[in-house]
């Protein structure tokens, strides 16, 4: 069994003084909503940012700039709280862990800890990203920098550069840790609803409300109904389409219930 098997075997209740744990559990389970508000935020930001507005003809409009705005903000906003805080009014997943460390009552567990840490989280582990999110939050999510925001320059730029794909790799880390560090109790880590391991029962639907919404957007756009909707235009539409293009056309035009083109 190795270190990490051993953690995942280790309760709370039998490796830390009474008032150790409840301390400990506080801590987790507040920690526990911004992780799940975290996953939340990346997954309806990764539906959004994935739907083909241009290819369908689709006017985001406002709001979907909005919503994406304020889904990376608070992605920003939780990484903060959940891993980088630095007043000491906060909890952060290292509280966690150094509570852990000063009032493990069984050894083994002690030691089995120190060796995950030192393996997957070594020291400066979330610098790099944790620079970049420190940078976004203090200058432009929590604080309006002026300079930064109205005048930036190339380094400004580069330090404020995070994508989607960034975001899910730090996720991943961070909820590798909240794991380690929540022993063997196993945390719901999204809403089920998001979650495609879950079957929502008694529900023939399975999509979840983000997919409703966008596959509403994709019925109406102009691109699936231009056949039904303007046959003289749609040959000459055909011709710009690659077969990429027609590939991706008709599996939205079979969701729907329209024949291929």
């Amino acid at each position: 069994m190795n270190a990490r098997e051993y953690l995942q075997t280790c309760r709370g209740e039998d490796v830390l003084s009474a008032a150790a744990f409840d301390q400990y559990d506080v801590m987790m389970r507040a920690i526990w909503r911004h992780i799940i508000a975290l996953n939340t935020n990346l997954y309806l930001l990764s539906k959004i940012i994935s739907f083909p507005f241009t290819f369908l003809g689709v006017d985001p409009q406002p709001y979907w700039t909005a919503t994406q705005r304020a889904l990376f903000d608070g992605s920003v906003l939780a990484l903060w709280r959940v891993v980088l805080d630095t007043n000491p009014a906060g909890r952060t997943l290292i509280h966690v862990k150094n509570h852990l460390f000063a009032s493990l009552r069984d050894e083994r567990a002690r030691r089995a800890l120190a060796e995950v840490m030192e393996q997957d989280f070594p020291t400066g582990w979330s610098e790099t990203w944790g620079e970049k999110v420190e940078e976004i939050r203090h200058n432009y999510v929590a604080h309006f920098n002026f300079d930064k925001q109205m005048s930036p320059t190339e380094e400004d730029i580069k330090q404020r550069s995070l994508s989607l794909a960034d975001l899910n790799v730090v996720q991943e880390k961070v909820a590798d840790l909240f794991d380690i560090l929540a022993l063997d109790v196993k945390f719901i880590a999204m809403p089920p609803e998001y979650d495609p391991d879950v079957r929502m029962g008694g529900r023939e639907d399975q999509r979840s409300d983000i997919e409703k919404l966008l596959d509403s957007l994709a019925r109406e756009s102009h691109l699936v109904n231009l056949p039904e909707t303007n046959p003289a235009l749609w040959p000459w539409e055909l011709k710009r389409l690659s077969q990429e293009d027609k590939d991706k056309l008709n599996t939205l035009r079979r969701q729907f219930g329209l024949s291929e083109v």
